[in-house]
């Protein structure tokens, strides 16, 4: 995963950097989902049963976002 441009925590990179990553790690298609600081890549976590945050937020602190994209799994 990369993370945001952040001093002593993350370097970031930038669309080409990603699509270049992307293209190595075999993906055929990307999109830029914005990136900005309310960017949030989260998971749900089975075992605790809830939402699990897995990048890093600056300053520490989680922002409010009126939209959101969610992907749903059926490993059936």
């Amino acid at each position: 995963m990369i993370d945001g441009r952040q001093p002593t925590f993350s370097m970031g990179a930038t669309v080409n950097e990603v699509g270049k990553i992307l293209k190595y790690l075999g993906a055929f298609d990307g999109a830029n989902m914005d990136g900005g600081g309310s960017s949030s890549f989260v998971v749900w976590d089975p075992a605790k049963d809830q939402a699990k945050m897995l990048n890093h937020q600056p300053r520490g602190g989680i922002r409010a976002v009126g939209a959101s994209i969610g992907i749903y799994l059926n490993r059936e």
